[in-house]
């Protein structure tokens, strides 16, 4: 926006309107502002072979393909926990992901969710591994 003239005078350059003149802003479409989102979380439990076979790695990638935040780890008795908040309808994707698909040479026997509920914020800024 260029602007001619200085203090309360200015012109918008090009036109003799008043800077102050009101200027239609373009419309943006898209997603509802972040703080009206609504927002899901769940934790999980994966059983199975999914240690030793990327399966935190994949898991991160999906996520962040998702736009999920939160994080993974292993387990002392040779699962593969975690929590995952974001858009509900993308955490559903990332159940389904996390109980039929994983890694590649991973095999899935079973995956429990828990504590699923709808959050108001998210309590994390990234997906991430945990040792």
């Amino acid at each position: 926006l260029a602007v001619a003239g200085a203090g309360n005078s200015a012109l918008l350059r090009g036109t003799s309107r008043p800077l102050s003149a009101s200027v239609p802003l373009p419309h943006v479409s898209g997603p509802p502002a972040r703080e009206a989102m609504k927002r899901g979380s769940f934790s999980f439990e994966v059983h199975g072979k999914v240690q030793g076979v990327f399966f935190r790695k994949h898991t991160q990638k999906k996520a962040k393909e998702l736009g999920l935040v939160g994080h993974v780890r292993n387990t002392s008795k040779g699962t593969v926990t975690g929590e995952a908040q974001g858009d509900p309808s993308k955490l559903r994707e990332f159940e389904t992901w996390l109980r039929t698909t994983g890694s590649p040479s991973s095999r899935i026997d079973r995956l429990d969710v828990t504590d699923r509920k709808e959050i108001d914020s998210l309590a994390f800024e990234s997906f991430d591994v945990r040792k």
